[in-house]
C-alpha cells in the first residue's frame, strides 16, 4: 500500500495506480476524486527491520533523496523491496511536513529460520517423490544472505550445502556464492535405458563456487568454476563422457541477468532475461563439449487487472560427444503443457509459451493468531488468478535443425494461488493437439 499523510491530517491512499483523496466532505471537490501524483522524496526512513540492514532495501530502490517519483514509481519499488522475500508485508508512506515530503518504509519481517521436512517432486513428477529435511537461515547476519543445507531419501537420496552472500563487498556489489550437492539419481534418459537394458542410477557430486557483479538495479554478471564426479555402475559409450565409467572434470558458465519484474515470485510487470554459456571439460583430455541456455520473459498489463505474459526459451548442446545425461530434454528441462510428461530427446530443446491471466484478488493481507506459533509466520500475503494458455516446443537431434513437423502444442487454463512471500501453487487443465485432457498440479508459476 502506497499512502500519504499530511500535518493537516488528510491522507492520500495509492493501490498501484489509483489513487484516492480522503478529506471531509465540505473539502472535497470532483476535482479531487483522481490527483496526479507527483512528489520529491527528501528524506528515506525504514521502519520495522529489527534484523535486516537499511541498505539491503535501499539497494532494491530505483530512486534516492532528492529525486521526484510518480505513483508508477513508487508502486514498482514497493513490489521490488517484497521480492527480496525477506517481509511479509512492505508498505511505503509519505508524509509531509512543512515544505519536506519523507517517505517510510514500513516492512514486516518474515521468520528466517526453518528446519523444514518437505517433498521433492522429481522432474515435477508427483510418482518421482522424495522426502527430507531442509535447514535454511534466510537473511543471515541481516545482509539477505542464504545458509542452507539438507538431506533427502526416496526417488534420488542426496544432500546439500549452499552459502550466498549477495554483497560480498557493497560498494563494489560483489556477490559470492558456493554450494556442494550429492546424489544418487536415476537415468533420465530414455535412451540411455535402452542401450543399458534396464534402469540404472549415477552417483553425482557437484562442487561449485559463483562470483557476480550487479552493474545497475537490473543487471548482472556471473562467473561460475565447478567440479564434477558422475559414476555410473557401468561403462558404455555415450552414457559415459570420458572412457571410464566414472566421469572427472572441471566447469566453467558465463551468465548474464537482467529481471525488470515487480514481482519475482508473481510478476505483473517487467522483463526477464538469463543467458549461460558452459564449458566442460576442463582437467581431462577425454571430455570437451559445452552446453547453452536462453530464457526471455515479458509481463504486462492489458487491461485492469488483465494481464499477458510471454516466453520464448531454449537450451542447446554443443560439441561431437554428448553424454546422455546432458543431452537436452523436452519434458525435464522444458515443458509443454498437455504433453506435461511427455520426454522427447535432442541435441536442443526450445518452448514458447503465451498466457492471460486474471488476478481475482491481489494482494490480500491475512494474519492469525495460532500461539505456539511466532507473530512472523502467521502473516501471508495472498493472491489467486485465473489463466488460459498456450505453449509449444520441439527439440533438434544431431546434424539437423529444429524439427518443426513434430512441434508439440497444448493449450488449457487454471487456477493459481500465490502465498507470499513463500510459494505458489497451480492447478490446471491442458489439451494436446487431439484433444486428450490431462490434469496438472504442480508448484511455482508456469513461468
Amino acid at each position: 500500500m502506497l499512502e500519504v499523510r499530511t500535518v493537516a491530517g488528510k491522507s492520500i491512499c495509492f493501490d498501484s495506480l489509483n489513487i484516492e483523496v480522503h478529506k471531509t466532505p465540505a473539502e472535497t471537490s470532483p476535482a479531487d476524486s483522481l490527483l496526479p501524483f507527483m512528489v520529491k522524496i527528501d528524506s528515506i526512513r525504514i521502519t520495522g527491520n529489527d534484523i535486516t540492514d537499511d541498505d539491503i532495501i535501499l539497494g532494491e530502490l530505483g530512486f534516492s533523496e532528492g529525486q521526484t517519483v510518480d505513483s508508477l514509481i513508487l508502486e514498482y519499488n514497493r513490489k521490488r523491496v517484497y521480492s527480496l522475500q525477506l517481509f511479509t508485508s512492505v508498505d511505503f508512506i509519505l508524509s509531509k511536513v512543512d515544505s519536506l515530503n519523507f517517505l517510510t518504509i514500513a516492512v514486516k519481517e518474515s521468520w528466517y529460520i526453518y528446519p523444514i521436512p518437505y517433498i521433492d517432486r522429481n522432474d515435477s513428477d508427483w510418482e518421482k517423490l522424495s522426502y527430507g529435511l531442509n535447514l535454511t537461515i534466510q537473511n543471515f547476519r541481516g545482509r539477505n544472505e542464504l545458509l542452507a543445507g539438507g538431506f533427502k531419501v526416496g526417488y534420488d537420496p542426496g544432500y546439500s550445502l549452499l552459502y550466498n552472500i549477495p554483497y560480498l563487498f557493497r560498494k563494489e556489489e560483489i556477490s559470492f556464492q558456493t554450494n556442494i550437492t550429492y546424489t544418487s539419481r536415476k537415468n533420465k534418459s530414455l535412451t540411455a535405458e535402452k542401450l543399458h537394458g534396464e534402469a540404472f542410477k549415477q552417483q553425482v557430486l557437484n562442487a561449485s563456487f559463483s562470483v557476480g557483479k550487479r552493474f545497475s538495479l537490473f543487471h548482472r554478471l556471473f562467473l561460475t568454476g565447478g567440479f564434477l564426479y558422475i559414476e555410473t555402475p557401468f561403462y558404455l559409450p555415450g552414457v559415459n563422457a570420458s572412457s571410464d565409467r566414472i566421469d572427472r572434470y572441471g566447469y566453467a558458465t558465463l551468465s548474464y541477468n537482467m529481471d525488470t519484474r515487480n514481482l519475482n515470485l508473481a510478476p505483473t510487470s517487467g522483463i526477464f532475461l538469463n543467458a549461460d554459456f558452459t564449458y566442460k571439460g576442463i582437467g581431462t583430455s577425454d571430455i570437451s563439449y559445452a552446453t547453452a541456455n536462453f530464457d526471455f520473459r515479458n509481463y504486462f498489463r492489458l487491461m485492469g487487472p488483465l494481464h499477458l505474459k510471454w516466453r520464448t526459451a531454449f537450451r542447446e548442446t554443443i560439441g561431437n560427444s554428448i553424454p546422455y545425461y546432458d543431452i537436452s530434454i523436452l519434458g525435464i528441462n522444458n515443458r509443454v503443457r498437455g504433453h506435461f510428461t511427455d520426454y522427447v530427446e535432442g541435441r536442443g530443446a526450445m518452448v514458447a509459451q503465451v498466457e492471460s491471466y486474471l488476478n481475482l484478488i491481489e494482494d490480500w493481507a491475512v494474519e492469525f493468531n495460532l500461539p505456539p506459533l511466532p507473530k512472523k509466520l502467521t502473516r501471508y500475503r495472498v493472491s489467486i488468478g485465473l489463466q488460459a494458455f498456450i505453449d509449444m516446443g520441439t527439440t533438434r537431434q544431431s546434424g539437423g535443425g529444429y524439427d518443426l513437423k513434430k512441434i508439440q502444442r497444448g493449450y488449457g487454463f487454471g487456477i493459481t494461488v500465490a502465498v507470499l512471500p513463500y510459494n505458489v501453487a497451480r492447478a490446471e487443465i491442458a489439451f494436446d493437439e487431439t484433444g486428450k485432457s490431462q490434469i496438472i498440479l504442480d508448484v511455482g508459476l508456469s513461468f
